[in-house]
């Protein structure tokens, strides 16, 4: 690996990339734990049959989800009128305060029907400042780092993201080793959000110390500013903005496909025992952690950007079926292999995406077009995938028909790749002719 500059400034790279990282491991480290302990908080703060507290528990999941839209949206604004570091130290401590309250309200039967809406407050705040941290994440990598580490520092951000759901499933893992069922129904299950809200209190303070970028610097110091930054994405930018929730949720369909729903689909539909199903699933989410960082490590694009998503795209079309044939017909070490290609081409392409989203922004609305193309994505992902592969799949009669539906989206995130790389071309040849 080469780079360019004196130790300083390599000292300096790494530790705006380290600090930025911290974010996406909290948030998706806290995905993961709410998850895994749901039927003990569900005990905790619900009544009811067993069935009732988990939906209701579930349901309270989902509360952060609506709420990242409204956070992305607002405090990227701020972002982009006062600076990203003042957005990106306040999400943070956020997510401090709120994965710390998580493990600190009383239960039901200690304060009754206000630890519920306690823990709504606390799920919605939570979700408010992650709205907000990985469109700040990519922007204050992107505007600090050198063309060259570009790549290199958002590949980092969302390894991050996978060492975090890793990192969740450990500690529950170990929480079941060191503790019964009845004393992690008791307390125990606090103990992990405790540990997350710690982790995110040191990265605040860590974060502190961090700088400005100084693109951002300049704009301001210029007047460059903009009015109401997300008015402008429409006004001026509304293309590029399609075109970015178009292939974010190419790629989204796939990694909440893959590395998400993947265990309930291979146990649902192909008779897989819960044990083989999250064994793959742990494969599979390490080893694209492991790819990311070996991405990060080899990998520099630029002008090749939109070609780089344009054939990544069509690999992964590819395996998919490819991934879904091995696991109708049973070939467990094939599978294995296909799933490993396919975490290759992700950790190409999944970067890739969010570069080409990052810069196609100015800087003066940069943290709220990219906060809001990503968030826009996620929601309508999040809300459509799920339901939209279990109903082709039993309305078909087909287990084929997850690899259907990602065909169908990846087409969708090819032809708006294309549009972008049109686009860029076009920018190039008048700024040369001008």
């Amino acid at each position: 690996m080469q780079f360019s500059g004196v130790p300083g400034r390599w000292w300096h790279d790494a530790r705006i990339i380290g600090l930025s990282s911290v974010g996406s491991v909290i948030e998706f480290y806290d995905f993961s734990i709410f998850i895994l302990l749901a039927p003990y908080i569900a005990e905790n703060f619900f009544t009811g049959s067993e069935l009732v507290r988990l939906l209701e528990t579930y349901s309270l999941f989902a509360v952060g989800y609506v709420a990242r839209p409204l956070g992305g949206s607002l405090l990227a604004h701020f972002g982009d009128r006062y600076g990203r570091k003042l957005v990106f130290l306040l999400s943070i401590f956020a997510m401090a305060f709120a994965t710390l309250a998580i493990g600190l309200i009383p239960g039901y039967r200690t304060i009754g029907v206000w630890a519920p809406v306690l823990l709504v407050v606390v799920r919605f705040v939570q979700g408010f400042a992650l709205g907000a941290e990985l469109p700040g994440a990519f922007t204050f990598v992107y505007e600090h780092m050198p063309a060259e580490r570009k790549f290199m520092g958002i590949a980092i951000i969302i390894s991050g993201i996978y060492w975090g759901i890793s990192l969740g499933s450990l500690v529950a893992t170990l929480l079941g080793e060191f503790f019964s069922v009845a004393e992690i129904t008791g307390f125990a299950w606090r103990i992990p959000f405790w540990l997350g809200g710690g982790l995110a209190l040191v990265g605040y303070v860590m974060r502190r110390t961090m700088p400005e970028t100084r693109a951002f610097e300049q704009i301001k110091a210029g007047g460059g500013l903009a009015g109401i930054p997300f008015l402008e994405i429409f006004r001026r930018y509304f293309g590029g903005f399609a075109a970015g929730v178009v292939i974010t949720a190419a790629f989204g369909t796939v990694m909440v496909f893959f590395y998400s729903l993947l265990p309930s689909y291979l146990i649902t539909n192909l008779g897989y025992s819960h044990l083989a199903a999250f064994r793959l699933s742990t494969f599979n989410t390490v080893s694209l952690a492991g790819l990311l960082l070996l991405a990060a490590a080899v990998c520099r694009f630029d002008r090749l950007l939109p070609a780089v998503l344009a054939v990544t795209l069509a690999a992964i079309i590819g395996l998919s079926l490819l991934v879904l044939n091995a696991a109708i017909d049973g070939q467990g070490r094939h599978l294995e292999w296909y799933l490993l290609a396919l975490s290759l081409f992700v950790s190409v392409g999944n970067p890739a995406y969010n570069l080409v989203i990052t810069r196609l922004f100015p800087i003066a609305i940069r943290y709220s077009g990219v906060a809001t193309t990503l968030n826009v994505a996620n929601a309508f992902i999040g809300g459509v995938t799920p339901l939209s592969i279990t109903w082709l799949t039993y309305s078909w009669g087909t287990p084929y028909a997850p690899a259907f539906y990602i065909a169908v989206v990846g087409v969708l995130g090819i032809a708006a790749t294309l549009c972008i790389w049109r686009k860029n071309a076009s920018n190039n040849n008048e700024a040369s002719t001008g």
